[in-house]
């Protein structure tokens, strides 16, 4: 059995509609048909620092280990997504400041953060692909109704979705005219 702060993170996840339970496996057939693969959850926990009580808190979330139940062996991954490094963010500042001081340009030069809280949760996935996204926790079965951490189309599902994002949340800041 996993332990119980698996327990309480999947049961969040059901509240806000990212997962499914059922109890037996017909109500799994049910959702998802006859055939479907039930892969193990890999819980992930890190030590966390908050800067409000200088100390560490532990954070745990959850990936379907698809590469242990043969998921990923079966996924065809047609384009890799790249996303973005906090270097690159860096990199690209550092570019724009030098660019402005060799023009002789005294510009300020401000750059926006989109940060997306509970990314990957977002992106539902597809009822047919549902099969493949099952765990087995505790008595019940877990069916992931979101985009799958794990899964090897999930990062280039989110940077498809963020990229959009991210034009959209631009086009709100109109270049100046000089």
């Amino acid at each position: 059995l996993p332990n119980d702060e698996v327990l309480e993170l999947i049961e969040e996840y059901e509240s806000k509609r990212y997962v499914n339970q059922v109890e037996t496996t017909e109500e799994l057939v049910k959702e998802v048909g006859p055939e479907y693969t039930i892969s193990k959850l890999l819980p992930l926990t890190r030590d966390k620092f908050d800067q409000l009580t200088q100390q560490y808190n532990k954070k745990t979330r959850t990936v379907l280990n698809l590469k242990g139940s043969g998921v990923s062996a079966k996924t065809i991954l047609r384009n890799k997504g790249v996303l973005p490094r906090v270097t690159d963010a860096i990199s690209n500042l550092m570019t724009l400041i030098f660019d402005a001081a060799a023009a002789g340009n005294e510009e300020v030069v401000e750059q926006l953060v989109m940060d997306v809280v509970d990314a990957f949760w977002i992106v539902p996935n597809k009822r047919a692909e549902r099969r493949w996204f099952i765990a087995k926790v505790g008595r019940m079965f877990a069916i992931w109704l979101r985009t799958t951490q794990g899964s090897r189309d999930a990062g280039l599902t989110w940077a498809t979705v963020v990229s959009l994002m991210g034009r959209c949340l631009l086009s709100m800041f109109p270049a100046e005219s000089s």
